[in-house]
């Protein structure tokens, strides 16, 4: 079994329902799919990120314990979001800016990446955990000190909470009123 954190959102609601409804289906199809809940953090609205699109996002980060591979979580985030109404080639636009894998962000419906596997280090055409542009978001950070404050990030050595304290990003991140 190994520890999973998975950070999603949401700045696009489907036909039928709201941002919030839309991160408790995913919550729910997540620990339907994906493992056993370890901890939830709570919601948060944030800027849309890298985009000039003035809708906000909903956001959360979820950590459930799983026996699927890092490829298996994958497979089933990509049915969630499918599920949840998620069109891959709205953020198709890619390239590279200093050695880091780049693409012109677009709403969506539904959002959900890979943050940590354990403390796995994987870099390839499908995968990079942990997630390459985490430290430098705080629509991720904040929710995940949440629940892992003092968690190390495997490749920068550094508590989730240094992270947070160091983000260059200065958007900003609401936390959101109890869920219903």
């Amino acid at each position: 079994m190994e520890k999973v954190y998975l950070s999603i959102g949401s700045n696009r609601p489907a036909a039928c329902s709201g941002r919030k409804k839309l991160l408790l289906k995913a919550e729910a199809l997540v620990l339907d799919r994906i493992g056993s809940p370890v901890r939830i953090s709570s919601f948060y609205e944030s800027d849309p990120w890298e985009l000039k699109d003035p809708v906000s996002f909903y956001n959360a980060v979820i950590c459930v314990t799983t026996v699927l591979s890092p490829e298996g979580v994958l497979e089933k985030i990509r049915e969630i979001e499918g599920i949840l109404g998620r069109k891959r080639e709205s953020a198709i636009k890619s390239g590279r800016r200093k050695g880091v894998k780049i693409r012109a962000y677009a709403p969506r419906t539904m959002d959900i990446d890979i943050l940590f596997f354990g403390s796995k280090k994987i870099s390839n055409a499908e995968l990079e955990i942990p997630h390459p542009l985490l430290h430098r978001r705080m629509f991720v950070l904040v929710p995940l000190a949440e629940i892992a404050s003092d968690f190390m990030h495997p490749s920068l050595g550094k508590k989730i909470q240094d992270l947070l304290s160091s983000c260059p990003d200065k958007g900003k991140v609401r936390k959101l009123p109890l869920r219903p």
